[in-house]
């Protein structure tokens, strides 16, 4: 379902990524874009919460209601990407993405405090087949979108070009995605026996992990075979 969700919203965006950018069909379509997911990310999250909440206990904790989310928003990142919807995005959408996304965040704080109020801090996100679940979901599609959008509008605006090195990152950040949890573990495993101090150890783990991680992704790109893939 998530999958159908996510591969429709393709062809709004290919006809934003058509339209004039900076004009008023070009940001219109942008708009209507971005709601559409935003949507898809509110149903779909909404359907699979009520067997998996969020916070809810899942075999090897793969922790299925985030799921919808990064779905939707990866299927049109993926066209975004290659069809440089993004390159030129519209400045006024831009920011009124932002305004939308601040407002979504005080909204779902407040509902969180009702829903702590309400039920409990045990209980507040036992999401069910109820209004507040719905209002929820409803935020959670609206932030992700908006705020996805406007924080990367935000960065192509005070970062337009970068060097080499970031270029080898940027081009190893998906492989570095999906192995980034077995070089981290190997990090820690490595500084385990370590005699530092937590706070400097977490520092060093932090600042190797990040490092091996990206170094690793990267060489990831660089196998004949494995790179078509990543």
């Amino acid at each position: 379902m998530v999958r159908r969700r996510a591969a429709g919203l393709l062809p709004r965006l290919r006809r934003a990524a058509v339209s004039s950018p900076g004009g008023t069909a070009g940001t219109a379509a942008a708009a209507r874009s971005a709601g559409t997911a935003a949507l898809a990310i509110a149903v779909s999250s909404f359907a699979v919460w009520q067997p998996w909440p969020v916070m809810g206990d899942t075999f090897l904790n793969l922790r299925w209601g985030g799921w919808p989310q990064g779905a939707v928003l990866f299927a049109p990142g993926v066209h975004t990407a290659e069809a440089g919807w993004l390159e030129d995005f519209p400045p006024t959408l831009a920011r009124r993405l932002g305004r939308v996304a601040a407002a979504g965040v005080a909204a779902l704080m407040m509902l969180m405090l009702y829903l702590v109020l309400a039920r409990g801090k045990d209980q507040a996100l036992a999401m069910g087949a109820d209004v507040p679940t719905m209002a929820f979901a409803l935020l959670d599609g609206v932030i992700a979108v908006s705020g996805t959008l406007w924080f990367l509008s935000w960065l192509r605006c005070r970062w337009p070009t970068h060097g080499v090195m970031l270029g080898k990152a940027a081009r190893a950040s998906y492989a570095t995605y999906v192995i980034h949890p077995l070089v981290l573990t190997a990090v820690m495993v490595a500084f385990a026996l370590v005699a530092l101090a937590p706070g400097i150890k977490f520092v060093l783990v932090a600042a190797a992990g990040v490092a091996a991680c990206f170094t690793a992704g990267y060489a990831l790109t660089r196998v004949p075979g494995i790179s078509k893939v990543l």
